[in-house]
């Protein structure tokens, strides 16, 4: 799923709302690849679409993470 922030302040709900989940998440931005749970003041992610990645097999787990980011969930895939 892609997904998208419009302030500084998502970015840190955002990571709030990563640091939940016992999984490794992952944002990749062009060539780059960041840790959801530590982006902390990332200004290149403002704006900008963003693929992110919750590294489970547990279908329960990505669906609730689906829901909890939603807000920022531009487009799937």
């Amino acid at each position: 799923m892609y997904i998208n922030f419009a302030t500084f302040n998502d970015v840190a709900l955002f990571t709030t709302t990563c640091d939940k989940y016992d999984e490794d998440i992952d944002i990749y931005f062009g060539h780059m690849c960041f840790d959801a749970k530590s982006l902390g003041a990332n200004m290149n992610l403002i704006g900008k679409d963003a693929k992110v990645v919750i590294h489970t097999d547990d279908e329960s787990v990505e669906n609730k993470f689906k829901e909890d980011v939603n807000l920022w969930i531009v487009r799937k895939g």
